[in-house]
């Protein structure tokens, strides 16, 4: 971090450096240091790694050879705590703007493959930043992808209108936003035919929810007929001290 801009200038052997401590052969606390510095330095990019505006060459690599291998799941505290850290990397790499849609189409097709796995990840902050990492990349690339990728990513994403945090589940309805604007024809009735689904799951909170926001659309036809559609679903039974009534 003390080298400032001649970071940017020695990219050439810092990069492959970088490479090879963050290799998943490499001793778990190397990586997890390794890291958390090229989190500080992306996040400072424009005055370390991208300040001769290089980085841009290097960083479908890093996204490819460093983050990706870094998110596959192995058991254990330390191999979670590096997939976080990994995937909080690469939220880093969106928000710094050198992760432009040009580069993430080059690697679109492995990464979105291995962040639906990190989607199910069973530690809450992993999928929580892959929500947001997965809202970031849709809103970037847009009607770029085609519907076989889109429908891939469906399963995984009502999963989490499931989830067991309250904060996965709030992330995950901007995902679906970002994820339904993708499709070139009219989102509104896609999704509509998600929320049905999800009232089959939590019929009541999501029947709140529409009645809250109704009155800032232009046209209520998809709140009403939503409302109506889960007030028509069969009731779950109530839950007591003793299990179900």
């Amino acid at each position: 971090m003390e080298s400032g801009p001649v970071v940017g200038e020695i990219l050439d052997d810092v990069i492959p450096m970088l490479g090879e401590n963050l290799h998943p052969d490499k001793d778990p606390e190397l990586r997890l240091k390794c890291f958390t510095l090229l989190s500080r330095l992306v996040l400072k990019s424009d005055t370390t790694l991208n300040s001769h505006d290089k980085f841009g060459e290097f960083v479908v690599t890093v996204v490819r050879d460093m983050i990706m291998p870094n998110c596959v799941w192995k058991a254990g505290r330390v191999a979670k705590a590096i997939r976080t850290t990994a995937v909080s990397c690469l939220w880093a790499l969106l928000q710094s703007g050198v992760l432009n849609k040009e580069r993430l189409l080059e690697v679109m097709e492995e990464l979105m493959t291995q962040l639906r796995s990190t989607l199910e990840d069973d530690n809450m902050s992993t999928r929580l930043v892959t929500c947001r990492v997965m809202t970031r990349i849709l809103s970037t690339v847009g009607t770029s992808l085609d519907d076989h990728r889109l429908h891939n990513m469906y399963p995984e994403l009502l999963k989490r209108l499931d989830d067991s945090n309250d904060d996965v589940r709030i992330a995950v309805t901007d995902t679906w936003l970002a994820y339904l604007a993708c499709f070139q024809d009219d989102y509104q009735v896609a999704l509509y035919q998600v929320l049905k689904k999800a009232g089959t799951i939590e019929g009541s909170m999501l029947l709140e929810e529409v009645e809250a926001v109704k009155s800032r659309h232009r046209s209520t036809k998809y709140c009403d007929a939503l409302a109506s559609y889960i007030r028509e679903l069969p009731q779950k039974p109530a839950v007591t001290e003793n299990g179900y009534s």
